[in-house]
């Protein structure tokens, strides 16, 4: 091959190697405009609402209990804390915290950690602690049981106990012991076919508490914890309960 041909030949390898890392460069692009063009979603942007999210509302740890969080709704000086049964969380509750809010009072609302009735005296701890005024526990079957066992220990008592559907044992102690120490007013209410024992444990409760200011109300039906506000009678019981004794 004569030299003229392999300066040809050179020359045509050296332009297609240029040209190939020009093409190389353009369709890697750099790593920072790649990030520019498919921006991440934050965290904030991607978190689901809580559920009381349309009622406003603050939530503040209670110290001494890890994980303990208590959502507080409203405002003003008549407080409701509300405790939850074994197969709820505190979302099922908003439908009455709602009404209890258009009443005035200001709701209290967690779920628990640990033991429901120790859960239960420390958020009224926190609570107190902060600056609340008159404060009622009110609960559905293993919160009726969680707000009668703390009822009983806080000192001083509740301004108002509200006990929908308690059973005979909270976690596998005897609640008739705590029911006979609750001193404060108490509204006991149940079913009178309630098929988880509530029936006589609510009587039981009602009739050994010293309470001066009690009340009981037994509705027909199987209706159990939170199902018994369904009935507007009992629903008004306790909201004119709970006018009377927080001030």
């Amino acid at each position: 091959m004569s030299a003229s041909a392999l300066g040809r030949r050179a020359a045509v390898a050296a332009a297609s190697a240029a040209l190939l890392l020009a093409l190389a460069a353009c369709s890697a692009g750099s790593p920072s405009e790649g990030a520019a063009t498919s921006p991440t979603p934050t965290a904030a942007a991607s978190a689901p609402k809580p559920c009381w999210a349309g009622l406003g509302g603050t939530t503040a740890d209670v110290s001494g209990t890890p994980g303990l969080e208590v959502v507080l709704l409203g405002s003003g000086t008549r407080t409701v804390v509300i405790s939850n049964q074994s197969d709820g969380d505190l979302c099922v509750w908003l439908p009455f915290a709602r009404t209890l809010l258009d009443k005035g009072f200001r709701v209290a609302l967690y779920n628990y950690v640990g033991n429901s009735g120790e859960n239960l005296q420390a958020v009224v701890k926190h609570l107190r602690a902060s600056g609340a005024g008159s404060i009622a526990v009110l609960g559905g079957s293993e919160g009726a049981k969680a707000s009668i066992v703390a009822a009983a220990a806080l000192d001083p008592q509740p301004a108002a106990l509200v006990s929908l559907s308690p059973e005979v044992a909270l976690q596998r102690v005897p609640v008739e012991p705590s029911a006979a120490a609750v001193r404060c007013p108490a509204l006991f209410v149940t079913g009178d076919d309630d098929g988880f024992g509530s029936t006589p444990a609510t009587k039981t409760f009602y009739e050994v508490s010293p309470s001066t200011d009690k009340k009981l109300i037994v509705i027909p039906g199987k209706d159990h914890g939170i199902e018994l506000l369904s009935h507007p009678d009992v629903n008004e019981a306790v909201l004119a309960f709970l006018a009377e004794h927080l001030t």
